[in-house]
């Protein structure tokens, strides 16, 4: 999914780059027509490319300001807690672990470790 989203971007900045360079041509246009003395040429090509120029530019613009605000994944936790003692511990989330997990003996009783919980952190606060 990485890929497609990174290509559907590049794609979209091609394609702001066209109008933003169609509509300074279309500009140029207009500048020419006007010296010519085709004045209704000149200002449908004016008002063409510089609407062409606002939306191009602000396209560009807020793609740019999306990229930049991308944010890192979250932090996940596992919650592992003992069933004899209540015991609890919370460590960051390892590849494979799953709710109701045997993790192994508690350090406290020796009791069974499971995982009871796995929950994510945003960067404001706390999960459960």
């Amino acid at each position: 999914m990485e890929g497609r989203v990174n290509w559907y971007s590049q794609l979209m900045a091609a394609f702001g780059i066209f109008v933003l360079v169609y509509s300074a041509y279309m500009v140029l246009s207009a500048l020419l027509s006007l010296q010519g003395g085709r004045n209704d040429e000149a200002q449908y090509s004016l008002m063409i490319g510089l609407i062409g120029i606002a939306l191009a530019s602000s396209s560009l613009f807020l793609m740019r300001k999306r990229a930049l605000q991308v944010k890192p994944p979250p932090e996940v936790f596992t919650v592992v807690r003992c069933s004899g003692c209540g015991f609890r511990l919370v460590r960051r989330f390892q590849v494979g672990d799953y709710v109701n997990a045997d993790i192994g003996q508690c350090q406290q009783c020796n009791g069974r470790m499971t995982i009871a919980s796995i929950y994510a952190e945003s960067e404001g606060g706390a999960g459960a």
